[in-house]
């Protein structure tokens, strides 16, 4: 059995990296908000884009995924009661590859992105994939529909701004936070 945040973890994984709702199986909004495959991928061995040694070729669409907080949601739960509604506070962090050296290691959108001015547009480049992320995220048919998961996630809005964080040698980390609200079981665990 995985943990309460891996499963929650896995859901938002599965949005943006693994395509999830991009076959139309969860309807018309999951498809339209839904990330095609190979636009993003999941940190290498969950590490952070922050870290200097993070390797090249797998920084630029990079994810990452980092708990902030974790709280019942606006009033407390009772002990009792066997569902209990929580809020996590969570950062979605990918990376964006700029400079001479971009062209090397940029993951185009398929069809839309030239490498030449993709090294010149990183900021842009980087808050656009943001709002594609957010969208997603926020769309409740992604995030719930289809086979049921628990714990169950239940709405993801983003939380204040989105911030770029130059890194310096061509990296640039866009980072989003977002409350995530989810339902979890008390007859259940939870252990790994």
């Amino acid at each position: 059995m995985a943990t309460a945040y891996e499963t929650l973890r896995q859901r938002i994984i599965d949005i943006v990296v693994n395509a999830r709702g991009a076959d139309g199986s969860l309807g018309a909004d999951a498809l339209q908000k839904s990330i095609p495959l190979g636009r993003f991928r999941a940190s290498v061995d969950r590490a952070p884009l922050t870290d200097p040694t993070y390797p090249a070729s797998y920084f630029d669409r990079s994810i990452y995924v980092d708990w902030i907080s974790d709280e019942d949601d606006e009033v407390v739960n009772n002990p009792l009661d066997s569902a209990h509604f929580m809020l996590a506070h969570l950062s979605v962090s990918h990376g964006v590859y700029y400079g001479t050296a971009a062209s090397a290691f940029v993951t185009l959108a398929s069809g839309t992105e030239v490498k030449a001015t993709v090294a010149l547009t990183p900021k842009e480049r980087g808050l656009n994939d943001a709002l594609r992320i957010k969208r997603a995220l926020a769309c409740p048919d992604l995030l719930r529909g289809g086979t049921t998961i628990d714990p169950a996630p239940l709405s993801c809005v983003r939380e204040g701004l989105t911030t770029l964080q130059d890194l310096g040698n061509g990296r640039l980390v866009v980072v989003t936070n977002y409350s995530l609200r989810y339902q979890s079981n008390q007859a259940v665990s939870y252990d790994p």
